[in-house]
């Protein structure tokens, strides 16, 4: 990943997507990733991150859903 950028998984659902508008589900304000590869070395492979609903770029890759978020966005780093 380049400049910084943070490929994911989402651990939870909780957005709904209508169109390209998200709307969150339940009444949290982040979404809880798992981070599958990073560009930024504060993070690491496996690191569970929280960031606001609406970051990242979701992008789909052979069938397998992934979101890009950019480590500036990063609330919180669980190792």
């Amino acid at each position: 990943m380049l400049n910084s950028n943070i490929c994911c998984k989402d651990l939870d659902e909780v957005v709904e997507r209508v169109g390209r508008v998200m709307i969150p589900t339940k009444d949290k304000k982040y979404r809880s990733l798992q981070v599958v590869v990073s560009g930024d070395d504060n993070v690491k492979v496996g690191d569970v991150i929280y960031v606001p609903i609406s970051s990242g770029v979701d992008v789909k890759v052979e069938k397998e859903l992934y979101t890009i978020v950019n480590a500036r966005e990063i609330i919180l780093i669980l190792d």
